[in-house]
């Protein structure tokens, strides 16, 4: 079954996007697809729906990848990036990629296009997903902030995300110093292994009723 997907293609050729529609279609993607070939083009269609991922030729004659991708970035907008192109230099290929681009297929190798998309999409999602657990972390700080009882917040491998006052003055960190922390390095090696133990329960279960350490 076909997997929809709003689909910007910046392309001045329609030709080059009739074939990656029909490499998209052959993917096992359904694209509703918009077409633009100039930056106001790019910023009206930006402005009017929101799309899951963006395709963009590198070299177009009123227009270009890098522009591109540095108008996304401007916009401060998580889009999947694709360069879709032909022969570009490597240098060109990285300056791209550092502005902001996910990934660069060439013209001649559309094949790997949906493989590509399939991965960023999925990128893509995960970053949501941490963004949104960020700010629910944040919110929770905030209310336990002036909690005298020591409430802290790690994420899987240890790392401190929030540390309220009454943990600085159980453990004497400040929270700056906290923040710069790895719990899971400053505990003895058995309470390494409950710490372990605590997080392939929460990998497998979600939820944890009871647990501690």
């Amino acid at each position: 079954m076909s997997k929809s997907l709003r689909v910007l293609i910046v392309e001045n050729s329609e030709d080059d996007t009739q074939l990656i529609l029909h490499e998209l279609k052959g993917g096992g993607y359904e694209p509703n697809f918009e077409r633009v070939d100039t930056r106001e083009e790019m910023i009206e269609a930006l402005n009017k729906q929101a799309w899951d991922i963006i395709l963009c030729d590198y070299v177009m004659p009123n227009f270009s990848g890098l522009e591109a991708v540095k108008l996304l970035q401007g916009k401060e907008l998580d889009i999947p990036f694709i360069v879709i192109s032909g022969k570009i230099g490597e240098d060109i290929v990285a300056v791209t990629m550092k502005a902001g681009a996910h990934d660069y297929i060439g013209k001649g190798n559309l094949m790997g296009l949906a493989p590509a998309i399939d991965r960023e999409l999925k990128e893509a999602e995960t970053r949501k997903e941490r963004k949104r657990a960020e700010v629910s972390v944040r919110r929770l700080a905030t209310v336990l902030q002036d909690s005298n009882d020591a409430v802290t917040v790690q994420d899987f491998d240890g790392n401190v995300i929030a540390w309220n006052k009454g943990a600085a003055k159980m453990y004497g960190w400040t929270e700056q110093e906290a923040l710069k922390m790895n719990i899971a390095k400053t505990v003895p090696e058995h309470k390494r292994k409950e710490m372990k133990s605590f997080i392939e329960r929460m990998h497998k279960a979600d939820e944890v009723e009871s647990f501690e350490t």
